[in-house]
């Protein structure tokens, strides 16, 4: 099908379903503008706040964060804006990223994704299919980048025509491909994709130029403003793949990949010609980017395997279309509701999964709020949901320059599973890491003097925090001193 028969909606029943779409959209933006803050979300604001106030990245905040600084530097201005308008930044974030995915959506359809049940596949894969993850880095990939992916389809090489229009649309894109490293891989994936089936000189269309530039002022940027992250990168990197990984055959058995894996074969059996084509095999190059970032950061978190599963969402979608015909409409309709139906639960489990083990945020708040008082505290624990929506829950200082203590596990991965005896005390090449960790932990202790500690208790592999904590006389005694006053999930509430 070319671009002519995309121009416009065929009748009065392609316009009636993207009413509904359209409608669909509206209402699921406005459910997710009440997603509750997750933790990383919420840490990601705190630290925001901590550096208006003038802390600095990656030293007295964030002091083993693992990301470059692009969300930290966004929610800084959100912040900044926030303050200035007297709310919450956090509390702002999630409206305005449903406005931008529907603004995403807008792009998307102007561009060509001008078929209803396409567009309403968009809708199910932004919102709904996002869920808990929505607004994390990967959803920002993905729809800031979506209708990048939709021109890139058009045979036409300036899309949009007007200059501003593809400036929009290249520094959108860049701006959500860099949130992660390794999404960059859809960039270069989809532009060797457009040289390889025009020319040559494709690689040096406007857009191209554009993500190019920004990606490499972004390294800079980065090198001038937060120069820590380079000083903190070879210790990040060798330490953090140690963190909690996957094995390759559980990524590669996971039923998620069949999903992805039958949305890419879908669309190359289909009969698709045209734009279609072309689209189906941006998106589908776009869906093994992410898959291959998925593998690359060994992890196998839900949010990690989120854009691929919402790509392959839209895929099945083009396939299906090109056997429909009368149908399409009553279909695009039809999931269009789907996805309104299955926004609240969406909203309702994200809730949920936060009260639950083992984040338990209303519970923790509770104790904050009873024994901690005016006072800072801080958690012990490997899970950033200790301390995280917690913090910004009760308003209480957080007295550590870490969200959480990942770096433990990664040091004794193998004791911390119970696959080596127990041992404290690191030699060798993580023994002056280990070393600094403790002494920024007790500088912290002794600069807010937290009347409240969350401390995590030990695993079932028999390996304890405390007891590594205790490598330093100085928390060994501290806690000496410190009552138990409650317990809630994995954690000891002491009162120092």
């Amino acid at each position: 099908m070319g671009m002519a028969a995309w121009s416009g909606l065929a009748g009065s029943g392609d316009r009636a379903a993207l009413y509904v779409v359209g409608g669909a959209a509206a209402v699921c933006a406005a459910l997710a503008a009440f997603l509750p803050p997750v933790p990383d979300h919420a840490y990601q604001f705190w630290m925001a706040e901590r550096l208006l106030d003038g802390a600095r990245m990656y030293v007295d905040v964030g002091a083993a964060d693992m990301h470059p600084p692009l969300f930290t530097w966004s929610a800084t201005a959100l912040a900044a804006l926030g303050r200035a308008l007297g709310v919450a930044g956090l509390g702002i974030y999630p409206v305005l990223v449903a406005l931008a995915t529907l603004a995403a959506l807008a792009g998307a359809w102007r561009l060509g994704l001008r078929a209803p049940l396409l567009l309403a596949a968009a809708v199910a894969a932004l919102f709904p299919v996002a869920g808990p993850y929505f607004a994390q880095g990967e959803h920002l990939a993905l729809l800031c980048a979506l209708p990048y992916l939709v021109a890139a389809a058009r045979e036409e090489q300036r899309v949009p025509n007007s200059l501003a229009g593809r400036v929009a649309v290249a520094l959108a894109a860049a701006f959500g491909l860099a949130m992660k490293p390794y999404f960059a891989l859809v960039w270069v994936g989809v532009e060797l994709y457009r040289a390889r089936h025009g020319r040559a000189r494709e690689l040096l269309r406007l857009e191209n130029l554009l993500i190019g530039g920004a990606f490499v002022l972004y390294v800079v940027a980065t090198a001038l403003f937060t120069p820590e992250f380079f000083r903190n990168l070879p210790w990040l990197a060798a330490l953090y793949p140690r963190f909690a990984p996957v094995p390759l055959g559980s990524l590669l058995l996971d039923p998620r990949l069949a999903l992805i894996v039958a949305g890419m074969l879908a669309v190359r059996l289909a009969p698709l010609a045209g734009f279609e084509r072309r689209l189906a095999d941006i998106l589908s190059i776009a869906a093994a980017a992410m898959y291959v970032a998925l593998l690359a950061q060994e992890k196998g978190w839900g949010y990690h395997w989120y854009p691929a599963v919402a790509l392959a969402v839209v895929l099945l979608a083009l396939a299906a279309r090109a056997y429909l015909s009368r149908a399409r409409p009553l279909v695009a309709a039809a999931l269009a509701a789907a996805a309104l139906a299955w926004m609240p639960f969406q909203v309702a489990r994200t809730e949920a999964l936060l009260d639950a083990f083992p984040g338990h945020r209303t519970e923790l708040a509770e104790v904050v709020e009873r024994f901690g008082g005016e006072s800072a505290f801080v958690a012990y624990s490997h899970l950033l949901s200790a301390g995280f929506p917690v913090v910004n829950v009760t308003g209480s200082a957080w007295a550590s320059p870490y969200g959480h203590l990942w770096m433990v596990p990664a040091m004794y991965r193998d004791a911390w599973a119970g696959r080596a005896p127990l041992r404290y005390g690191q030699e060798g090449r993580w023994r002056a890491l280990e070393a600094d960790i403790l002494e920024r932990l007790w500088a912290e202790v002794e600069r807010q003097r937290p009347g409240l500690v969350l401390l995590e208790r030990p695993q079932a592999s028999g390996f304890s925090m405390r007891r590594w904590l205790e490598l330093d006389a100085r928390f060994a005694a501290w806690l000496a001193d410190a009552p138990l006053v409650a317990r809630v999930g994995p954690y000891d509430v002491l009162r120092p």
